[in-house]
């Protein structure tokens, strides 16, 4: 599986058909290709604010998770775009976008009542850069502050 970055021409209308959300100029999102080239899933991110955004996932098949596009998406928003928090909205209904939304660590944070369609909560996620458990270290981290005596 490839990552690579959102391309409008390239993945729109496999955006558009799987994940639906609204087209917009600052919209951005990493996509996975399978070997063969053809897209297995996505995620996009819209709605830029100086300490978030919001996200809209997609995906064919489960391998994606297995991949880790999501340890690319949230490296890219919160270090990469130095972000604090990501958003999501998700429909009461879907079951297996609640169940996974809550398995990679976003937290239930509002729940509109009949939010979607009478009977049907809007749920508001929101996952915190401090939460996240898929963060890869900043590198100065990594360096050491004294090197290792030589023999």
């Amino acid at each position: 599986m490839k990552f690579i970055p959102f391309e409008h021409n390239l993945h729109g209308t496999w955006v558009r058909e799987h994940i639906q959300p609204v087209f917009s100029e600052g919209m951005r999102g990493i996509m996975a290709h399978r070997d063969d080239g053809s897209i297995a899933g996505g995620v996009i991110l819209d709605c830029w604010a100086p300490n978030s955004c919001q996200v809209h996932i997609g995906a064919e098949t489960p391998m994606v998770w297995k991949h880790g596009l999501h340890k690319e998406i949230f490296n890219y928003v919160f270090n990469d775009c130095d972000r604090k928090f990501i958003f999501g909205f998700t429909q009461s209904d879907n079951e297996k976008a609640v169940k996974f939304n809550e398995h990679i660590g976003f937290k239930e944070v509002y729940r509109v009542p009949d939010g979607f369609a009478d009977g049907v909560d809007f749920i508001v996620y929101q996952l915190n850069k401090a939460d996240c458990e898929y963060l890869e270290s900043d590198n100065a981290d990594n360096i050491p502050t004294e090197l290792p005596a030589t023999a």
